[in-house]
């Protein structure tokens, strides 16, 4: 099934050979007739043959388009449960495939002031929960407005709460494991909710000042993806830890997450071999092995953190713990305690090289905290892909 939205929603059911179209969604605005900061846009444009006569020189700057849907959302819950917001403040909703649709952008508290709808993001976990964000910046209005509806619209609640005065809202999402987690491109950076829109915190580790905008979560890997304005696509290798950041988990003093899976990839040199012409676009590969996380309540300066081979009992790696206060990320490579070997060293033998490689397997992280222990289990897989490529 393929969407696109314009003033309607077109979709179609067989890969684009035929489509349907909804009604107007929109105002259907004539955007000639739009104040412009104040002023009315009844002259004509102005062309090269309009000497002495009096005309706008450059109307409708930075549109291209107007009165026409910029969001569309389908339940993930419910098939045929449309949501579409758009950039002249309607927010329409259709509980029947598109038959039929009721604007309920006009409950939002105060309305949508004919901003633009800039996302609208149907819930995973309720059918009737939808959240949108609305971006009034081109009406020189740079604050946050986000909200929550839990009856298909009717009414909404507004969840802008702590997010930055100054900085408007280009996206809003729902994490796809966890219903109260929350994620919000804004303007200015990147924020996150663990009680849906109670409280907003910047999640900015890392991350560049940069307008966001859009958001998505890896479904299968728990990867959190951004799009940013000028500044690329980065990805936040694992946030399982903040799925699972629950107010359960927020109580205890120490709190070790279930490690991901790892891949031990293998490397084969002849097929690396490329033609790269004058310049080489390349994105950065996430550090191999896996991230092994860990909830400190309170920081501790008595931390220890050990990998343990289940098929041989032998304690195969001691990593360098981090004893901060939250969320601790500690990454293992995979790779085993350096052992001694002959002087000058070798590939896995003194001299700087490394340990051995694991091998596939279950291993038990351990992770010690003022002498109280807690375990995790982590499977490593063997590279099955390698003689696919």
């Amino acid at each position: 099934m393929i969407s696109a939205a314009g003033n309607r929603l077109f979709r179609s059911m067989d890969r684009g050979d035929t489509w349907t179209m909804s009604e107007d969604l929109t105002t259907n605005l004539d955007r000639d007739r739009v104040e412009l900061m104040g002023q009315a846009n009844s002259l004509p444009r102005c062309n090269r043959m309009d000497r002495g006569e009096e005309c706008i020189l450059s109307r409708n700057d930075g549109v291209s388009a107007f009165s026409t849907g910029i969001s569309v959302a389908e339940s993930p819950l419910v098939p045929g449960l449309l949501w579409v917001g758009t950039d002249d403040g309607n927010l329409q909703v259709s509980r029947d495939g598109g038959a039929t649709w009721t604007e309920v952008g006009r409950n939002i508290p105060g309305g949508t002031k004919g901003y633009y709808v800039s996302r609208v993001e149907a819930s995973h976990f309720d059918a009737g929960t939808a959240y949108a964000s609305v971006d009034g910046h081109k009406s020189d209005d740079l604050r946050p407005y986000v909200y929550v509806t839990r009856d298909y619209g009717e009414s909404w609640e507004d969840i802008t709460s702590n997010l930055p005065e100054y900085g408007n809202v280009n996206t809003v999402r729902q994490d796809p494991r966890n219903a109260r987690l929350l994620y919000a491109g804004t303007e200015f950076g990147f924020f996150v909710s663990l009680d849906e829109g109670g409280t907003w915190r910047p999640f900015m580790s890392g991350l560049p000042v940069v307008r966001i905008d859009d958001v998505v979560v890896h479904p299968r890997d728990g990867d959190l993806v951004l799009a940013t304005h000028g500044r690329s696509v980065l990805i936040a290798d694992d946030v399982t830890p903040l799925q699972h950041l629950t107010d359960e988990v927020m109580a205890e003093d120490v709190f070790l997450f279930e490690p991901r899976e790892a891949v031990q990839w293998k490397q084969d040199p002849r097929k690396s071999r490329s033609i790269t012409g004058d310049k080489v676009l390349r994105g950065e590969n996430a550090p191999p092995g896996t991230a092994i996380h860990y909830w400190l309540r309170e920081a501790s300066g008595d931390v220890q953190l050990t990998v343990t081979d289940l098929a041989t009992g032998e304690q195969f790696r001691d990593l360098e713990p981090i004893g901060n206060s939250g969320i601790n990320r500690v990454r293992w490579n995979l790779r085993g305690n350096r052992r001694e070997g002959p002087p000058g060293g070798g590939f896995q033998f003194g001299g700087g090289g490394q340990g051995p490689m694991a091998e596939p397997g279950l291993y038990r992280v351990t992770l010690t905290v003022d002498g109280q222990e807690y375990t995790q289990t982590v499977r490593v897989l063997e590279d099955i892909w390698m003689e696919q490529g």
